[in-house]
C-alpha cells in the first residue's frame, strides 16, 4: 500500500467548508490512462497546473487520469481532475497532481451559500425556512438543551445522499421532502437578462415562479441528476485558459425528479438509491429504489431523462438522439453571435411507480418495517434492506420481468444462496402455467449493413417508438493502435427511419410548462425497455420483440436502408432503389411468448397464447386455426414464411404503396410430448428448437420440472418437394435438457447450447449431432456461476456473456475426426477484479479488462475489437492480447496473419503457446515457428504427432547436443532401471525406418563416453543389427571399445536387453 497526501480539498481555498463525501466519477468506459500522443483533456482546460506531471504515457512512465467529486458541508460540490505518474518498472508513484476544480455543483440549488468563514456555524435564515425548520427540530428534540438559533441543523450533519452511475455518466443527489423551493430550483446557475418591470416577460416570469412553487409541493423528496458527459463542453465554452485563477463555472442539473408522497423522505442517505439501471425499464429513464413512507414496501420509481423527452418533442423535425449510447441531455443551444455553448434547461419531472416488493410476510416477519436500503451498480437487481426484524435481500428483476423474490439473511438455509434463483415470492404463482425464461431474447442494437459512409458498419436501434440508424463513430485513428481497455462507441447523427406502427400514439409523458431555464414534464407511466432486435438469416428482415409486452413487429431491412439515403427519411414510404415504393412495415402480432427465425429462407416461428382462444383475427399473425381440443389454454407453435412482393405486380406498376413482403401461414407445429409438456421457448437456427416445461403440479415426467427440448426440421422428401408446411416438420435426434440459449455458426455446422454457466458445443453433420465438448464459463471468482445471456459464433470463435462479463471460447481441431476437440475459455472483460489481480506477466493466461458492463450482447468485430450492445450503449472490448488475437485469426483461417503474432511472442512463452496451438489443431505452427521450444517439448511433439522428418533433421544437425541433454531423461527416480528417453527415441526412429538416424544416436552416445548411454546404445545397436547386420555389428564393436572393463577383465553388460 502506498499513501500520499493529494491536496487539502476542504474547499477550493483549502481552508473552509470541510468535505463530507468523496466520489470517484470515472465512467465505466473510460480508459483511465492516456496512451502516447493522446490529447490530455478537452480543449480549453489547462493540461498542467502545479507540478510538472506528465500528461502522456511512454515506455517508462504511465500517466493516469481520474476525476473525483467532493461534497462539502455547505452542500457545494466540486469536480476535480487528478493526474498521477507511475513508474512502470517499480510501480512507484512518481508524481501526483490535483488540478483546480473543473465545475461547481450546488446541491441545494439557489439556497446554496458560499463556503463559510467558520465551519461551526450555519448561515442565518429567517424562521420557518429550510435551515430554520432544521434548527427548531434539533432544539425541540434536545432535552434541556439550548434552543438558540445557532444550533446545528440535523440535515447539515448528514452525509449527502449521492450516487454515481458509471454506465451513463450520471451523478445524482437526493433532497428530503421538506426542502424548500429555493433548494430545488437552480435559477442562480444561469446568467439571465434582467426584465423590465411590468413587461409581459416580467409577468410571465412571476407566473412561472408561482407555477414552480406549486410544483414542488406534495412530494416525497427530490433527486437531482447531473450529466457529467457535458462537463468538457461547458469548460470549453468558458473561453481559453487564463493564467489568473478564476472560480469554476456552475453546472446546473440536467433534471430534477420529484418523488411521490408514498415514498419515504430522502433526508437519509440510506432511504433512497438513485441511478441503478434495471432491465424492465429503458436506460433512457432514471430509476430510484426507495422505501415506502411506512417502511412496509420497497418501491421502484422511474422518470424519463431529458434525452428521451427531447427525442419525442423534436421527432417531427427529424432530430434523433440516442440516450442509451450518448448523453441524455441534447438540447444545447448556441449563444447568438458567439461560439459558447449555452447551459441546457433543467427538466423538472415527476417519478411514477414501476414496481413494489412487500417486506412483510414470506421470508420476513409479517410485521417487518424497513429502515435503510443498499445496492451496488455491479448487481443492481439485488437490493439489501435493513428492517427491524433483520436484513432482507430483494431480487427486483428477473431478465426483463419484475420479480418479488425476498430472502432473509437470517435464514441459515438461504444465507449463502440469496444471489441465486431461490427465494420466496410474495405473489402466488401456483396458477401460472408458463414460466417465462429470464434470458433476454437479444440485443437492443443490431448491424444491418456493412460498408457505406467511410466503410463503417451501420447500426440500427429502436428508441422511444422510433427506428434509427447510424454509422459507428471512429474511436481511434488507426486500427494498428493497441486497445487496452473498454471504449465507448458513439452513434453520431442517427437518422429516423420510421415510426413503429403499434406505438405511434403511446408517449408516456407530456410537457406541462416551460420557463427561461426549465421545462416541466408530467410522466404518465414508466418507460418500458426497448425491443430486442432479431435479424433474419438473410439479413433482409428484422423482428422487433417487446418481451415484456409479448408483442412483435417485423420490418423490411432493405426499405429501412433506402430511407437512410433518402432525403425524405422517416416518411410513410421510401423507394428501394428500383422504382418501387414499399413500406418497411410488414406485420405485427400480440400475445407472442417467443419468436425465432427458422432455416435460411426467412421463415419464422412464433409461440403464441391467445387470451381468448375462441376469438380469431382476420389476417396476418393474429389469424390462427382452431386449436386442438384440450389445448385451447396452451401455447401453440405456429410457422410462417415471408413472401416478397413481385417486381411486376400490378399494384407497383400503378404507383401504389405496398408492403415489401406479406406473411403466409404454414400451420401449427405438432410438439412432441403431448399433454406432458407445454412449449415455453423457441430457439432459431437451421433447425427449430422448442423448449418445453411440464405443466404445473406434474413432476413425474421424463423431463421432470427442468423441462426438455427437441430439434425440429423438415423431412427429406419435404425438402425435395419444397414443402414448407408445418406438417412436414418432424423431430430429429433425441431430446436434450431445456436450454437457456442456442446459437449456430454462419454455416449451420456448429451449434452451442448453454445451461446456466456451462456451454456445450456440437458439430451438426448430415446424419449426426456430435458433442464436441463442454466448458464452464467462470466469472472473476472461480466459484462464481452466472447464467449466460448471449451466445454468438463469429468466424469460428464462440463468444458469450453474462450480465456483467464477456468471454471467448476457442474450439479445438475440427478437421481430424479421431482427435478430441479441446475447448479453451478466456474472460475478455468482467466487473470483478480477478483473484490473482490484473498484473499477470504470463502471456498464456490473458488478464481480463475490469469494466462495468450492463447485460452485454455480442454483435461483431470492429476496429480489431469486439463490439457489444449494452443497456447503456455500444462498447468496444479489446482483443489485443496475443493469445486471444492468435486464436481469432486461426479460427478465421488467417494463418499468415496469426504467424506474425506468433513470431512476436517471447521465446520464454513458447512452451505454453505450443499447447494452445496444438489444441487448436495447428501442430505444424508449433513445431516449425516456435524456435523457443524446450528440447523436451520439441521431441515430445515430434514423436506424439509423428513429425519424423523434423526430429531426424534435429538429430542430424545437433546430434551431440541432443544426446548430451537427453542422457538422464527417464532415469531419475527409477529403482529398477527401465527404458530411458534416449532408448525410446532410438526405437521410435527405427520403427519409422529411419535406420541412419538411429545409427547417428549410437555414434553420438559412443563419443560421449557416458556409461549409462553406452549401455542404452548397446541395446539400440542390437536392434539395429537386425535390420542392418553389418552396420549394427560395427556399432557394437565401437561401443565395446568405448566401454570400461572391471578389475577381472569382464565387461559390465548390465541390462543390455531388458
Amino acid at each position: 500500500m502506498m499513501q500520499a497526501t493529494i491536496k487539502s480539498v476542504r474547499g477550493p481555498d483549502g481552508r473552509h467548508d470541510p468535505v463530507m463525501a468523496i466520489l470517484d466519477v470515472d465512467p465505466a468506459y473510460d480508459e483511465g490512462h492516456q496512451a502516447e500522443g493522446e490529447p490530455s483533456i478537452a480543449s480549453g482546460v489547462p493540461s498542467q497546473v502545479g507540478s510538472g506531471v506528465a500528461t502522456t504515457s511512454d515506455g517508462v512512465m504511465l500517466a493516469v487520469r481520474s476525476r473525483l467529486l467532493t461534497a462539502c458541508l455547505s452542500r457545494v460540490a466540486f469536480l476535480w481532475d487528478v493526474r498521477a505518474t507511475i513508474d512502470r518498472a517499480s510501480g512507484a508513484l512518481r508524481d501526483l497532481n490535483v488540478l483546480p476544480p473543473l465545475v461547481r455543483l450546488d446541491g441545494l440549488g439557489s439556497l446554496t451559500v458560499s463556503p463559510r468563514k467558520s465551519s461551526g456555524t450555519l448561515p442565518q435564515a429567517p424562521p420557518g425556512g429550510f435551515w430554520g425548520k432544521a434548527r427548531a427540530a434539533a432544539a425541540k428534540s434536545k432535552e434541556g438543551g439550548n434552543s438558540s438559533s445557532s444550533a446545528p441543523a440535523p440535515y447539515s450533519r448528514v452525509v449527502p445522499s449521492m450516487s454515481y452511475d458509471p454506465h451513463r455518466h450520471l451523478f445524482t443527489w437526493a433532497l428530503p421532502a421538506d426542502a424548500p423551493a429555493a433548494a430545488v430550483g437552480h435559477r442562480a446557475d444561469y446568467e439571465l437578462e434582467s426584465l423590465s418591470p411590468n413587461s409581459p416577460q416580467a409577468r410571465k416570469e412571476q407566473e412561472d415562479r408561482l407555477f414552480f412553487d406549486k410544483w414542488v409541493t406534495e412530494n416525497g423528496g427530490f433527486v437531482k441528476v447531473w450529466d457529467f458527459s457535458l462537463v468538457d463542453a461547458l469548460i470549453s465554452s468558458m473561453g481559453p485558459p487564463s493564467s489568473s485563477p478564476r472560480p469554476p463555472p456552475k453546472m446546473p442539473p440536467a433534471a430534477v425528479m420529484k418523488l411521490p408522497t408514498l415514498a419515504a423522505s430522502a433526508a437519509s442517505p440510506q432511504s433512497v438509491i438513485a441511478g441503478l439501471p434495471y432491465a424492465p425499464i429503458t436506460a433512457a429513464s432514471l430509476a430510484c429504489a426507495c422505501l415506502s413512507n411506512d417502511g412496509s414496501k420497497l418501491l421502484v420509481l422511474a422518470a424519463p431523462l431529458p434525452g428521451a423527452v427531447d427525442t419525442i418533442d423534436n421527432g417531427t423535425a427529424g432530430a434523433a438522439q440516442s440516450s442509451s449510447s450518448e448523453s441524455p441531455v441534447k438540447n444545447q443551444r448556441k449563444k447568438p453571435g458567439g461560439g459558447k455553448v449555452a447551459k441546457p434547461k433543467v427538466m423538472y419531472v415527476n417519478c411514477t411507480p414501476c414496481h413494489s416488493v412487500s417486506l412483510a410476510g414470506g421470508a420476513m416477519s409479517p410485521f417487518a418495517r424497513g429502515s435503510a436500503v443498499a445496492a451496488s451498480q455491479l448487481s443492481p437487481d439485488f437490493v439489501a434492506v435493513a428492517t427491524d426484524h433483520g436484513v432482507a435481500v430483494a431480487h427486483l428483476a428477473d431478465g426483463e420481468s419484475w420479480s418479488s423474490k425476498l430472502d432473509s439473511l437470517d435464514d441459515d438455509q438461504r444465507s449463502g444462496d440469496f444471489v441465486g434463483t431461490t427465494g420466496t415470492s410474495n405473489k402466488d404463482d401456483s396458477s401460472t402455467l408458463i414460466c417465462p425464461s429470464n434470458i433476454p431474447a437479444g440485443p437492443i442494437h443490431t448491424i444491418i449493413s456493412i460498408g457505406g459512409v467511410g466503410n463503417r458498419p451501420g447500426i440500427l436501434f429502436v428508441e422511444n417508438h422510433t427506428v434509427y440508424s447510424s454509422r459507428l463513430g471512429i474511436i481511434r485513428t488507426s486500427n494498428d493502435q493497441k486497445q487496452s481497455l473498454v471504449e465507448k462507441v458513439d452513434l453520431p447523427d442517427p437518422v429516423v427511419l420510421c415510426k413503429l406502427k403499434l406505438r405511434r400514439s403511446r408517449v408516456p409523458w407530456k410537457t406541462i410548462g416551460s420557463t427561461r431555464m426549465a421545462n416541466f414534464v408530467q410522466s404518465l407511466q414508466p418507460m418500458n425497455p426497448p425491443p430486442q432486435l432479431i435479424s433474419s438469416p438473410s439479413g433482409r428482415y428484422l423482428c422487433l420483440y417487446w418481451r415484456c409486452e409479448k408483442k412483435i413487429e417485423i420490418l423490411h431491412a432493405g426499405s429501412l436502408l433506402a430511407r437512410e439515403t433518402n432525403p425524405g427519411a422517416g416518411t410513410a414510404n421510401a423507394s428501394d432503389g428500383l422504382g418501387q415504393r414499399v413500406t418497411p412495415y410488414i406485420e405485427s402480432g400480440s400475445n407472442i411468448l417467443s419468436f425465432a427465425w427458422v432455416g435460411d429462407d426467412d421463415n419464422f416461428a412464433i409461440l403464441r397464447q391467445r387470451a381468448d382462444p375462441s376469438q380469431t383475427e382476420s389476417k396476418g399473425l393474429n389469424s390462427a386455426s382452431s386449436p386442438d381440443k384440450g389445448k385451447r389454454d396452451q401455447p401453440q407453435v405456429e410457422l410462417f414464411k415471408l413472401a416478397e412482393v413481385k417486381v411486376d405486380a400490378v399494384e407497383l406498376a400503378a404507383g401504389a404503396s405496398v408492403a415489401a413482403a406479406t406473411t403466409v401461414r404454414l400451420g401449427t407445429l405438432t410438439v412432441r410430448g403431448g399433454d406432458r409438456f407445454v412449449p415455453n421457448a423457441l430457439f432459431g437456427g437451421p433447425a427449430l428448437c422448442v423448449g418445453c416445461l411440464s405443466p404445473s403440479g406434474q413432476s413425474n415426467n421424463v423431463g421432470g420440472d427442468e423441462g426438455i427440448a427437441y430439434f425440429y426440421s423438415r423431412k427429406t422428401d419435404a425438402i425435395e418437394k419444397h414443402d414448407e408446411r408445418a406438417v412436414a416438420y418432424t423431430t430429429i435426434g433425441t431430446s436434450i435438457p431445456y436450454p437457456d440459449l442456442v446459437a449456430w455458426d454462419e454455416y449451420g455446422q456448429l451449434c452451442a447450447i448453454s445451461y446456466g454457466s456451462r456451454v456445450a458445443a456440437y458439430l451438426s453433420e448430415e446424419s449426426n449431432f456430435i458433442l464436441l465438448g463442454s466448458v464452464r464459463v467462470a466469472g472473476s471468482n472461480s466459484s462464481e456461476e452466472l447464467p449466460l445471456i448471449s451466445l454468438k459464433f463469429i468466424h469460428g470463435v464462440l463468444y458469450c456473456s453474462t450480465q456483467s462479463s464477456v468471454h471467448v471460447i476457442f474450439l479445438g481441431n475440427l478437421e481430424d475426426d479421431n482427435a478430441v476437440c479441446e475447448l479453451d475459455s478466456y474472460t475478455i472483460a468482467t466487473a470483478g477484479v480477478p483473484l490473482h489481480g490484473t498484473n499477470n506477466p504470463d502471456l498464456s493466461s490473458p488478464v481480463p479488462v475490469v469494466a462495468a458492463l450492463m447485460r452485454p450482447h455480442i454483435l461483431a468485430y470492429h476496429l480489431g475489437g469486439l463490439l457489444v450492445s449494452t443497456m447503456c450503449g455500444l462498447r468496444l472490448l479489446p482483443l489485443s492480447h496475443p493469445i486471444i488475437r492468435i486464436g481469432t485469426l486461426l479460427a478465421a483461417n488467417l494463418i499468415d496473419r496469426a504467424r506474425k503474432w506468433i513470431l512476436a511472442i517471447p521465446t520464454s512463452e513458447h512452451d505454453n503457446l505450443a499447447h494452445f496451438l496444438i489444441r487448436r489443431g495447428h501442430v505444424d505452427l508449433a513445431i516449425n515457428d516456435l524456435n523457443g521450444l524446450s528440447l523436451e517439448s520439441y521431441i515430445d511433439l515430434c514423436m506424439r504427432y509423428e513429425r519424423t522428418d523434423e526430429l531426424e533433421r534435429l538429430i542430424d544437425a545437433h546430434g551431440s547436443e541432443v544426446v548430451h541433454n537427453i542422457s538422464d531423461w527417464g532415469r531419475r527416480g527409477e529403482a529398477d532401471g527401465g527404458y530411458s528417453a534416449y532408448f525410446a527415441i532410438g526405437m521410435y526412429m527405427l520403427g519409422k525406418d529411419r535406420i541412419g538416424c538411429a545409427k547417428e544416436l549410437v555414434t553420438r552416445a559412443t563419443e560421449s563416453g557416458v556409461s549409462e548411454l553406452l549401455v542404452d546404445a548397446m541395446k539400440l545397436a542390437t536392434f539395429i543389427s537386425i535390420a542392418d547386420q553389418p552396420g549394427g555389428n560395427a556399432l557394437m564393436q565401437d561401443l565395446t571399445n568405448a566401454m570400461d572393463f572391471n578389475s577381472n577383465g569382464q565387461l559390465a553388460l548390465v541390462n543390455i536387453v531388458n
